[in-house]
């Protein structure tokens, strides 16, 4: 059946991958000429929103 998931002896070892620096820093520079660009306001502070 397709349904059925495949078992691998490697497959219960799940991990994060790893994010290359430059790749970080690319999307941090991308977002904040985002919220420049459009103006945009954060609602709260990002303490507020971990309060939640």
């Amino acid at each position: 059946m397709a349904g059925k998931k495949i078992k691998r002896p490697h497959a219960s070892k799940s991990r994060e991958p790893e994010l290359r620096e430059e790749f970080v820093r690319e999307i941090l520079e991308r977002t904040k000429a985002w919220e420049k660009k459009h103006e945009f306001k954060r609602g709260m502070t990002l303490k507020e929103l971990e309060a939640l």
